[in-house]
């Protein structure tokens, strides 16, 4: 995706953008799972809420273009001695 693509949810994008910084910079870890139910939750408080739930889906494709737009790499611990 690019900067400048059509997105369903512009405020609620943000929103959770801003949440999402302030929560790596605590050292809180977000992992995709997380990432996708937060977003449901920043749609479910925008104004025409019922409606656009039912239509919005938080898919993987969703979630690697919300990553991809924003610079964003969800990171896995790989050494678990």
């Amino acid at each position: 995706m690019k900067l400048n693509a059509r997105v369903k949810f512009p405020n609620s994008e943000m929103k959770h953008l801003n949440k999402l910084i302030k929560l790596r910079k605590v050292g809180i870890k977000v992992d995709g799972n997380n990432l996708k139910a937060k977003m449901v939750e920043f749609v479910e408080m925008e104004k025409d809420a019922p409606k656009k739930v039912k239509a919005f889906k938080t898919t993987d494709p969703w979630r690697i273009g919300f990553c991809d737009q924003y610079d964003i790499t969800l990171r896995v611990q790989t050494n678990k001695k």
